[in-house]
């Protein structure tokens, strides 16, 4: 852990556009599609981790066997079996592992593995969502009455 004065500054995630210079070209590729998926869609979409980092910093970060990191704001109910589909997809196009997660308009955000596996439907499941301040499992009815 590291004291809040300690930072000189944060920034957002970055767009898949600003990293892909920092990624093998079919995984910028695969990410670039699933961009505009995500326009289409109303998500918002940032890269953190080691890619960003990379990009940030101008130093070697990434490794051969170093995912790409998203973060996946999604608002409405509709979009989100869709954008998973779209996130299988890209992940099966890409050289590399895509990981990330699905962050809901409360905060909470769960891998977006783990929130496929589980299915949208079956409001009883429970899987391990992250917020700022602590770590639960939930059912994914309670996430999904935060979708618009």
């Amino acid at each position: 852990s590291v004291a809040l004065t300690s930072l000189v500054r944060t920034t957002p995630a970055l767009s898949t556009e600003k990293v892909s210079n920092v990624l093998p070209g079919r995984d910028a590729r695969a990410l670039a599609r699933l961009s505009e998926w995500a326009e289409r869609f109303g998500i918002e979409l940032g890269v953190y981790g080691s890619t960003a980092w990379e990009c940030l910093s101008g130093a070697g970060y990434r490794r051969s066997d170093s995912d790409v990191d998203l973060i996946c704001d999604v608002r409405r109910r509709g979009t989100l079996t869709p954008w998973l589909r779209a996130m299988d997809a890209a992940a099966r196009e890409m050289d590399g592992h895509l990981d990330g997660e699905i962050r809901f308009p409360n905060g909470r955000a769960v891998a977006w593995r783990e929130l496929a596996r589980a299915g949208l439907t079956n409001v009883e499941a429970h899987v391990l969502v992250k917020n700022l301040d602590s770590v639960n499992f939930v059912p994914v009815g309670a996430l999904m009455e935060s979708l618009a």
